[in-house]
């Protein structure tokens, strides 16, 4: 007999007691699926979301001209972006911030907030990540100025 079968011989209670899975609910009545609980509806498991930039290899067509009409910036400037960085980034290391994009996008007055979440969006969270996660995948598609 196993600890299961002992707890739901000895009765509800004593199954409760010691944190195996109750047979019963408050006052006898049947417990609720776990589904029908409050946490199941108000904190639905997250959906994990691919980025954007991953998917950039395979599009075409009108899926690609989608992307491009979405992107916060014209695809040359973006295009220009990562040459500036990667120029930066032979200067100077990386120190874990957006410093090259940022001062590429204040020089050119870009908007800053809605570039800098697309970059985030992508795993651009520091200059030498948008190196790292952005540009090869950019320039695989749209080539290497």
């Amino acid at each position: 007999m196993g600890l299961q079968e002992y707890c739901e011989a000895k009765g509800p209670a004593r199954a409760t007691q010691i944190g195996v899975k109750a047979v019963s609910g408050i006052g006898g009545r049947p417990r609720k699926p776990a589904s029908e609980t409050w946490d199941a509806r108000i904190n639905p498991m997250p959906v994990i979301r691919k980025r954007e930039i991953e998917n950039l290899e395979q599009m075409s067509g009108e899926e690609l001209t989608a992307f491009l009409d979405s992107l916060p910036e014209q695809q040359d400037t973006i295009s220009d972006m990562l040459d500036y960085i990667e120029d930066e980034l032979y200067e100077s290391e990386c120190n874990h911030s957006l410093t090259h994009a940022m001062r590429f996008m204040m020089e050119n007055r870009l908007d800053f907030p809605k570039l800098t979440s697309w970059l985030n969006e992508n795993g651009g969270y520091c200059d030498c990540e948008v190196m790292k996660q952005i540009a090869p995948k950019w320039r695989a598609k749209f080539g290497d100025d």
